[in-house]
């Protein structure tokens, strides 16, 4: 197993930039799979439209103490990067509005320093329905 996140080890795929041309010019440059928009419009018949906001999921930041070869966001233990206080109190203003799910991602969020503090203040007497993703805790896995 790998000791750092590819963003550590400087990995090619590391950069979003490289991630975009990966996928533009090496998967799909063969014409031999459709493209996200092109499947939509075969399925669908044309554009996604939102209709109410449902769940509002909050990426508290990269840090975890695991490194798995198919994070989607590449966390790790010497990934440092988290959301700010001021933007979590600007996320519990949005949580004033009611019926919302709370989805907590990461990294692994319960290892933000301002977890215990976040989940205090946006508990569900404030009118949504609790929801936490956790990398060792999946509810629906049951």
């Amino acid at each position: 197993m790998a000791a750092k996140s590819l963003k550590g080890r400087e990995h090619d795929l590391a950069d979003s930039k490289r991630q975009i041309d990966f996928s533009n010019n090496e998967i799909f440059a063969s014409g031999d799979l459709p493209l996200f928009s092109e499947k939509i419009k075969q399925t669908k018949g044309g554009l996604l439209r939102p209709k109410t906001l449902e769940i509002l999921q909050i990426n508290l930041g990269y840090m975890c103490n695991q490194i798995c070869a198919h994070c989607h966001v590449d966390a790790g233990p010497d990934r440092k990067e988290i959301m700010s206080k001021k933007t979590l109190e600007k996320c519990l203003q949005i949580l004033e509005k009611p019926q919302y799910i709370l989805d907590l991602t990461g990294g692994a969020p319960e290892m933000h320093p301002d977890f215990r503090w976040f989940v205090s203040k946006s508990s569900p007497n404030r009118g949504f329905r609790s929801y936490r993703a956790f990398k060792s805790y999946h509810p629906k896995s049951k």
